[in-house]
């Protein structure tokens, strides 16, 4: 019985890896924006970054997704959660 959870606790390792290993994979091309005050559309305020900060020209149709990572403290002295682009 023993044998047999071990055997399966080897596989579970293995696929956990193997699934983080995908996820960073197609997060390649993603960036992590931090500081952007929550009560910007994290679009715009994106867009807005690129343009201003960067020198980039970028538009909505370029950015494939774009969302705020995490949960909502909701409480004002909490740091903005990060942007996912």
């Amino acid at each position: 019985m023993t044998v047999r959870v071990s055997q399966l606790e080897t596989v579970n390792a293995k696929l956990s890896d193997d699934l983080e290993a995908t996820e960073q994979y197609n997060r390649r091309n993603c960036l992590i924006i931090h500081g952007v005050p929550e009560t910007a559309d994290p679009e715009s305020a994106v867009i807005d970054i690129f343009s201003t900060k960067l020198d980039v020209l970028s538009r909505r149709e370029n950015i494939d997704r774009c969302h705020r990572l995490g949960m909502s403290a909701n409480t004002p002295s909490s740091r903005p959660r990060a942007i996912i682009v």
